[in-house]
């Protein structure tokens, strides 16, 4: 998920021009737990898709064990994780708005961060995963995955059905599960229509209550309306778990949190798992039961942003930067290549749990992780030198668009 990227000099620079202190992103204990959490989650959406669509369901098992039952349990939990998302990025974005405002309003400005942090992974995305699955169809076309069938539940249409180009451009504009379904067998694109929509959304309510013009503020409330109405109530209703994201940017820190932080930060991140295991054993994936983790998980980021000491230098550090950093390129390109790779190898049905299968079905998992490494490495990883270059073009059509640009 595309979570909030700073594009560091530049906010140091704006920062010194006001001569308003800013901590670089990553240079707190903070920054570095929510990276971790930021990883792990991308990590539990992607390990959640190839155990499901490699291996049987659980129930079809005659005696599973009980680290069988617990392996199943810990690897699906990918909805889950899309909620940790939300809430973050609602954390994350949401407080850049909010920063965005107090300094003097820009859409020019909010929408080129915005967007180039969204396209310049969603338009490969788009291109290779549409190549992944035409080649599937065609050298595949008997393989039950690509059909829909074979019991899992990751796939549950016939790709080809979800394979054109009207469908390609409506993903692009974020129109999936709104007029377009969601690009052939990537699935995981439909949170995307979720989060770009909140990014147009939010900035509206936030100006509906801070514009000094009535007029300018009623226009706005009515567009935030309006705009969550189209994108129907799935979407809208998601909107409240983002929000829970924003709330943690305005509630005030407290000394009794900072002493206890490590042992609320445990219980807390422990409890997010359990509740997830809970609810997934279940079937309980709604709005209701959603909101709920959700509240957990903002409990999560509250305690988390206590953490203001400097960032230890280490593996943990590191390794938490770095799985940030890939997070929203792993979730966007990871299923077409795990369903090629699965029909290739087992076409007719799903694999049992064996040490002979777990091993073919762990070289798929690394290679697909690789693959992904290579397209952050490729595309994601440049956003900031990108976006500086769109800005400087777009500068020459409109100086609003500059750091001090008050559009």
């Amino acid at each position: 998920m595309p979570v909030q990227q700073m594009d560091v000099g530049e906010e140091l620079a704006r920062a010194g021009r006001r001569g308003v202190p800013v901590k670089q992103h990553g240079t707190t204990v903070a920054s570095v737990h929510m990276d971790a959490l930021r990883g792990l989650a991308a990590l539990a959406v992607f390990v959640g898709h190839w155990r499901n669509i490699f291996f049987t369901d659980l129930q079809t098992m005659a005696h599973p064990s009980i680290l069988t039952k617990l392996a199943y349990g810990l690897t699906g939990l990918g909805h889950h994780a899309v909620i940790v998302f939300f809430v973050l990025s609602g954390y994350l974005v949401g407080s850049s708005a909010v920063r965005m405002c107090t300094r003097g309003w820009s859409w020019k400005e909010y929408l080129l961060q915005r967007m180039t942090r969204l396209w310049i992974v969603l338009i490969p995305a788009l291109l290779l995963g549409a190549v992944w699955d035409v080649a599937g169809t065609h050298l595949f076309s008997s393989a039950a995955i690509y059909a829909g069938k074979g019991g899992q539940a990751t796939i549950m249409v016939p790709v080809a059905q979800r394979l054109s180009t009207n469908t390609l451009v409506g993903n692009l504009f974020f129109l999936q599960t709104i007029s377009v379904p969601t690009l052939g067998s990537n699935g995981p694109l439909w949170s995307l229509a979720n989060e770009f929509w909140y990014y147009i959304a939010f900035p509206m309510l936030l100006l509906a209550a801070r514009d000094k013009g009535l007029a300018k503020r009623a226009a706005y409330a009515g567009g935030a309306l309006l705009l969550l109405v189209l994108v129907g109530r799935g979407i809208a209703g998601y909107f409240l778990v983002w929000l829970l994201g924003v709330v943690v940017s305005f509630l005030p820190k407290t000394d009794i949190v900072r002493r206890h932080r490590p042992v609320l930060t445990g219980l807390l991140s422990f409890a997010v798992v359990a509740f997830s295991m809970a609810t997934r054993w279940r079937h309980l994936e709604d709005l209701l039961p959603d909101l709920a983790l959700a509240l957990l998980c903002m409990a999560l980021v509250y305690v988390m942003v206590h953490a203001e000491s400097a960032a230890p230098a280490g593996l943990y550090a590191s390794a938490a930067r770095w799985s940030a950093n890939m997070s929203y390129s792993l979730y966007l390109v990871h299923l077409p290549m795990l369903v090629f790779l699965q029909a290739m190898m087992s076409p007719d049905a799903r694999w049992i749990p064996s040490l002979r299968s777990l091993a073919l079905a762990l070289v798929a998992l690394c290679a697909v992780f690789v693959y992904a490494v290579g397209i952050y490495a490729a595309f994601e990883s440049n956003t900031n030198g990108v976006r500086r270059r769109v800005r400087r073009i777009l500068d020459g059509f409109s100086p609003a668009l500059s750091p001090e640009g008050q559009g």
